[in-house]
């Protein structure tokens, strides 16, 4: 018995495994090409070149000078001597949302790559890399292409047969590629038809997203004071006018300059602003220069006082702690192990009909839903709303409410089940909101953003949209109770009778059913059933004044209670009053 329990224990956990499996292998898939070894740069003469519809609003690389000496630097040194510690943390605006780097980073590589990660190398230099040298990318197939339609459609255009089914398996192709004017044609006539234009416009967002990264790092919170204190977030080079005379003499220049004549931003400090202009170009000069002095010496700049540009607006250092750990936690979804870990305590404890495991149930879920209510308070505080404002939110604020009521409802009854069933949505849930970006390709509202304004204006409409919502949570756990009492009527209906007649005790009959919902015993005429309990009274439940027209054994004696089984030998156990008759 003891083994066979074992194996029903093995068999759930191998379940929970094969739950991520979809995330692995579609990682797999979307593996880019190797990049080759050292990542070999390319590199202008000159530093930046103003770029923006003809107006030099923010900077980034010159692309159009590439010299020899670039295209030779070893970039090992580089990598290993980096140090990005502190730039992690430093916040950022993006998508009207104000974020730290490692977030910027990781949803950047997620909407290019479908993946969080290149051969293992940090998001943040990774993502840093393409937008300070950009060149070297080009060439890289590194743009993820989900829909199989419109990657048959691209891969037409390669002559070459080993090309073509690369872009059929690996799912990825180049920016290079994208530019080709037959590409340009195929995503253009994509655009206009019904099934291949959302396909076309994610694509189009990764290249998209690829060819703006440098101007996304909108690094500089707003000036102190004025009516524009919350206003947007401006790029480092949008500083250059504040500098204006040269106060920053004996500092490195020898890769050039940023911008290209700028008026200068009202409200800043002069000093603050020209040491994270200086930064800024030390730091993507000196990383697209191999570099590594110059640009750790830019990094601590900017470390050191963007900070204090305006204390008011920008993140605290707590807050932005917090944000690297929920993101390392993977918006909280991790939690799903644990109630998965959960689920299976109670399972065993309210199926296998082990009591041991009771305990150990309670007390994970407990930690699940410690764990979960500490990721959705976080999410609280990061977004300074309610955090039940879109998909994401609604799905895990949904599974939240139920968990909570189910440990409340465990704690009172006592039985297993409860716990067995809201573990089971918490653990749903989780791994609903883990794996839908990597199935569907597309987000659910995992990254914080923007409230829509719907929600956000209508008062009524948003407490009746998450009433409705919070519902979900107890229909999916009566849902998982049906079944599991179903399953258990249907196995305790078909137990082989005996030499006497009477039924024999079976696992399911045996664990679900005697764990506090009753015994089903059947055998021919002579049978008799003891239905689901519950303490409500049920039919077939052994009470006084209901045994009428039961075989004698199946009669209590004495029994005052409303749940009772019969023994092997037809004895009646009344375990909630410690009667045996």
């Amino acid at each position: 018995m003891i083994r066979k329990r074992m194996l029903v224990v093995l068999a759930w956990l191998m379940l929970g495994v094969l739950a991520q499996s979809p995330v692995w292998a579609l990682d797999q898939a979307a593996r880019p090409s190797a990049l080759p070894p050292g990542h070999p740069a390319f590199g202008p003469q000159s530093g930046m070149e103003g770029r923006a519809g003809g107006a030099a609003t923010t900077s980034r690389p010159n692309e159009a000078q590439i010299t020899p000496e670039i295209v030779r630097q070893d970039r090992t040194v580089f990598e290993r001597e980096i140090d990005l510690e502190g730039l992690h943390f430093l916040a950022v605006q993006h998508n009207d949302q104000i974020k730290i780097m490692e977030s910027w980073a990781r949803q950047n590589l997620a909407t290019m790559t479908h993946r969080q990660k290149i051969k293992g190398l940090d998001p943040l230099y990774t993502v840093l890399d393409m937008a300070f040298r950009p060149e070297v990318w080009r060439g890289q197939n590194i743009l993820y292409v989900r829909d199989v339609p419109l990657r048959r459609e691209l891969a037409q255009l390669e002559p070459d047969d080993v090309e073509r089914q690369r872009i059929m398996t690996k799912a990825t192709v180049s920016p290079d590629f994208l530019s080709r004017p037959e590409a340009i044609g195929v995503l253009d006539s994509a655009a206009t038809d019904s099934i291949l234009s959302r396909p076309a416009n994610r694509l189009g967002e990764a290249l998209g997203t690829f060819e703006n990264l440098f101007e996304t790092l909108q690094m500089i919170p707003p000036a102190p004071g004025g009516s524009r204190a919350m206003g947007p977030w401006h790029h480092a080079a949008e500083l250059e006018g504040n500098i204006e005379g040269g106060a920053f003499h004996g500092h490195s220049q020898e890769h050039g300059a940023m911008g290209g004549g700028r008026p200068a931003l009202p409200g800043y400090d002069k000093e603050a602003a020209g040491k994270v202009f200086l930064g800024m170009q030390e730091l993507t000069l000196g990383w697209r220069f191999n570099d590594v002095r110059a640009a750790n010496a830019g990094i601590k700049l900017l470390v050191e006082t963007l900070p204090g540009m305006n204390p008011r607006v920008y993140p605290t250092s707590l807050a932005r702690r917090m944000e690297w750990v929920y993101d390392r936690t993977f918006n909280g979804t991790i939690v799903a192990l644990a109630y998965f870990l959960a689920l299976t305590l109670f399972a065993v404890a309210a199926i296998g009909q082990v009591k041991a495991a009771r305990p150990w149930g309670m007390a994970v879920f407990t930690l699940a839903v410690a764990c979960h209510l500490l990721a959705m308070g976080t999410r609280w505080y990061l977004a300074g709303r309610i955090p039940i404002q879109n998909q994401f939110e609604s799905v895990l604020g949904a599974a939240l409410f139920g968990c909570l009521v189910g440990w409340a409802l465990e704690r009172w009854r006592k039985n297993g089940l409860f716990g067995m069933a809201l573990s089971f949505v918490g653990f749903l849930a989780m791994t609903a909101c883990f794996v839908f970006p990597f199935v569907m390709g597309t987000e659910m509202g995992a990254n914080i953003g923007v409230v829509a304004g719907i929600l956000d204006n209508n008062i009524w409409l948003y407490i009746h949209v998450n009433i409705v919502i919070w519902s979900y949570a107890l229909i999916a756990a009566s849902f998982v109770l049906g079944v599991v009492y179903l399953l258990a009527l249907w196995g305790a209906a078909y137990l082989p009778a005996d030499k006497s007649g009477r039924g024999q005790r079976g696992d399911s009959a045996d664990g679900v059913l005697a764990a506090g919902y009753g015994y089903r015993l059947r055998g021919g005429v002579g049978g008799c059933e003891l239905g689901p309990a519950l303490g409500l009274g049920s039919q077939g439940n052994f009470r006084p004044g209901h045994m009428d027209g039961l075989p004698d054994h199946c009669a209590p004696a004495i029994c005052d209670r409303p749940t009772a089984r019969v023994l092997d030998g037809g004895a009646l156990d009344c375990r909630l009053c410690g009667d045996d008759v």
